[in-house]
């Protein structure tokens, strides 16, 4: 997964996170998700759908809401 945080475009701060694929060559990984072409990375194959990828989406949001949980203790 790679991460980006930005404040260049808009007047507040933001960040992206974008998840990488194990079909990605190395040099596309370890580079900014841009380089990848824009028909790869909005292929259908790709979108989000909780069928497909809801059980990692729980699993992340639960351990988010554990280290938020305990960075405020």
């Amino acid at each position: 997964m790679n991460y980006e945080v930005l404040g260049n475009a808009m007047p507040v701060l933001h960040g992206h996170v974008h998840a990488r694929y194990e079909w990605e060559s190395p040099g596309m990984i370890t580079g900014r998700v841009w380089r990848c072409p824009k028909e790869t990375r909005n292929a259908p194959e790709h979108t989000y759908s909780d069928k497909k990828h809801g059980e990692l989406r729980a699993a992340i949001t639960a351990a988010l809401d554990e280290l938020m949980r305990r960075s405020a203790q």
